[in-house]
């Protein structure tokens, strides 16, 4: 044996770099081993994040939360963006998830900024809820009684 190696071996703390150079084997190792498959895989989640549109995209999780895609966008679109809105939340509707009683509203909160979720404003984002609760006129609504309501008119 070489006179360098037989030292390097008989030194204090061989063991601590004999470990670390063997994992710096084994992890090499797993990095040309999985590197293509990774890089695959990730090729895969982008393309099929790509393929979705742009409202799918924005909406995300939202859409297993929130009945209408619509609703969501002329709420933001009608309420203006100092206002103040409310949810209302009635009888759950064939096309909600379990999540639509849940989280509807917290959704609306993250969605609808700079606008506040507060009772009691102005605006009223009704899922299937009593419209004679809340008064005033309706400014959208769609086919399974989703509507947005402002007190007043």
């Amino acid at each position: 044996m070489n006179d360098r190696v037989r030292r390097w071996l008989t030194e204090p703390g061989v063991a601590g770099r004999l470990g670390a150079l063997v994992c710096v084997v084994a992890a090499t190792a797993a990095l040309v081993a999985r590197y293509p498959a990774t890089i695959a895989d990730l090729g895969r989640t982008a393309g099929v994040n790509a393929s979705r549109s742009f409202t799918d995209r924005e909406i995300a999780g939202g859409n297993a939360v929130v009945p209408d895609q619509e609703l969501l966008y002329q709420a933001r679109a009608r309420i203006p963006r100092d206002a103040s809105y409310h949810v209302a939340i009635g009888d759950p509707h064939e096309s909600w998830s379990e999540l639509t009683e849940t989280y509807a509203a917290g959704f609306f909160e993250s969605f609808l900024l700079p606008r506040r979720l507060a009772l009691g404003a102005p605006w009223v984002i009704c899922l299937n809820c009593d419209r004679g609760r809340y008064g005033g006129g309706v400014v959208w609504e769609n086919e399974e009684g989703d509507a947005i309501l402002v007190r007043g008119e």
